[in-house]
């Protein structure tokens, strides 16, 4: 939202806030985001398809390589690798990566094996592949065994083992499944620093109780990860202008329709109260628009000139009504000022006194209200305290709020220290002379500053809040209320006591505190 008003704006700011450029931007957001949207599910669909072929063409070369294996007798590899590699213990196991693991396996490459291990070659190269190769999973240790590759390095050389993730074990029993809309083969997609991205799949060879004997082949992602950057920002840049075209017509259609009638009409109204402000009593800067727009703004225009007419009939007793509204409005300000300088205002209260702290403040809901409070010494060693809520709002309140302070003030000072007794006084002279039948709920208490004992009493107001330094937290005293003052003659009070330590707080209010409420009109209550 502009801080300004429009009236204070300059023509780049009206422009920047204007109709059109909400609207424009409005589209824009909407169009940013649904492009977002067709480009993330485009790509996740090109993707998708990628990865689908590239795991279709991984576990054909690697069903190839099985059929490849099988000719050449390569079982019995498979059986001498998993001999050698079931004699191993766990020390000799850790060592894979040393030359002397390798010597382990050393038997099993003659040169039938390198036969064999040339054929993958071939299938490999042939295939545009970057590897092809022959595992055994162990599935009581969860590790890949290598029986051989088409590359022949040191990585999966035979015996050499790595440890597979429960994802990945999980898939080396997946069928291949196909439908109208895709089909799925058992694969595995990463990407690592020696080969960047890469596919990976598998085909079943046997299986028994501990061992699934796998044919593998790696295909190589890297160039479909780059067709698919190129597509990305090539669907980008077009999806982009056709968006901006589409959205400066609609821009353009809705300005044509719907902005440039209510700019009129805005227009209208800019003069109409331009000619008020000069004195000129016109009534045609609405019903001159031509707005044939046959809609609700169309409409909006024909009552904007029938109103125009009908408020020239009321602007004298608006004018009326407004000057007197001053003057009452001049008589609550007085009235206000009064009752702020009968409550204390001036804080630091005592500034002599290093013993306590005490800050009060009110906010009427109206000019003048009925709440207040007040505190005073009652000698050095007494402080008195008082927060009090008269019955109703305004003037009638706030007469009543002062008659109530002067006498609670009144019979404090002449040495009572019993606040029960004090407000018992109080009651029965309102009660003498209350033909409004107002009343005021009052807590007073007295605090014994060298002690810092605190006698009180409360006649119907609310509970008092006790700020305890040692424990940091706030406690709601729910001392025992007595009848409002003014509710009837011969009421009587208790007066209790609460011990306050060094550095420990009282906080007392009225019920505005309480009943404030949330923009649901919810009251929050004293416990929130």
């Amino acid at each position: 939202m502009p801080k300004k008003s429009i009236r204070e704006m300059n023509y780049l700011e009206r422009l920047h806030y204007s109709l059109s450029s909400k609207i424009f931007h409005a589209i824009l957001i909407f169009s940013i985001i649904l492009s977002l949207f067709a480009i993330g599910f485009g790509f996740y669909l090109y993707s998708s398809s990628i990865n689908d072929q590239s795991s279709v063409n991984a576990n054909n070369l690697a069903k190839t390589v099985t059929l490849a294996f099988k000719q050449q007798n390569g079982s019995a590899y498979i059986d001498k690798v998993l001999r050698i590699y079931e004699r191993l213990n766990a020390v000799e196991l850790k060592n894979k990566d040393k030359p002397a693991y390798n010597d382990l396996f050393s038997s099993v490459v003659d040169d039938n094996y390198k036969e064999l291990r040339s054929l993958l070659h071939s299938i490999e190269k042939q295939n545009n592949a970057l590897l092809t190769y022959v595992a055994a999973f162990d599935k009581e240790n969860n590790r890949l065994v290598y029986i051989i590759d088409s590359s022949g390095n040191s990585f999966s050389r035979p015996g050499y083992w790595e440890e597979v993730n429960e994802r990945v074990y999980s898939k080396y029993k997946d069928e291949p499944t196909e439908n109208l809309i895709r089909s799925y083969m058992p694969h595995a997609i990463e990407r690592d620093t020696e080969h960047g991205y890469r596919c990976t799949s598998w085909d079943i060879l046997r299986e028994d109780d501990r061992y699934i004997i796998l044919s593998m082949a790696d295909m190589d992602m890297n160039k479909f990860a780059e067709r698919g950057r190129t597509f990305f920002w090539q669907y980008l840049a077009l999806l982009a202008l056709i968006t901006l075209i589409i959205d400066i017509f609609i821009v353009l259609h809705m300005k044509r329709t719907i902005v440039t009638p209510i700019t009129k009409i805005n227009q209208a109204a800019r003069d109409y109260m331009q000619d008020k402000g000069n004195g000129l009593l016109q009534d045609s800067h609405f019903r001159s628009l031509d707005i044939h727009t046959g809609d609700e703004i169309e409409s909006l225009a024909l009552i904007m000139g029938d109103m125009e007419k009908d408020i020239g009939d009321y602007v004298e007793n608006l004018t009326n009504v407004t000057r007197e509204k001053e003057r009452m409005g001049a008589e609550l300000n007085i009235a206000s000022q009064i009752q702020d300088g009968m409550l204390p205002s001036i804080f630091p209260a005592f500034p002599e006194r290093k013993e306590f702290d005490i800050y009060a403040t009110m906010t009427p809901a109206k000019e003048v209200g009925g709440d207040f409070y007040d505190f005073f010494l009652i000698d050095d060693d007494h402080l008195a305290m008082v927060i009090a809520d008269v019955s109703g709002k305004g003037i009638p309140a706030a007469l009543f709020m002062m008659a109530s302070k002067i006498l609670i003030n009144n019979f404090s000072m002449i040495g009572l220290m019993d606040p029960a007794q004090i407000l018992e006084l109080v009651n029965d002279r309102i009660c003498d002379n209350n033909p409004a039948e107002m009343f005021v709920t009052v807590w007073l208490g007295i605090l014994e500053i060298s002690t810092g004992t605190l006698r009180a009493a409360n006649a119907g107001h609310e509970y008092p809040c006790v700020y305890h330094n040692n424990e940091k937290s706030f406690e709601l005293f729910k001392d025992r209320h007595g009848l409002v003052i003014g509710g009837m003659k011969g009421s009587k009070y208790r007066s209790y006591e609460m011990q306050l330590k060094p550095g420990d707080g009282l906080f007392v209010y009225t019920d505005g505190v309480a009943e404030a409420t949330n923009i649901e009109n919810q009251l929050f209550g004293t416990d929130r």
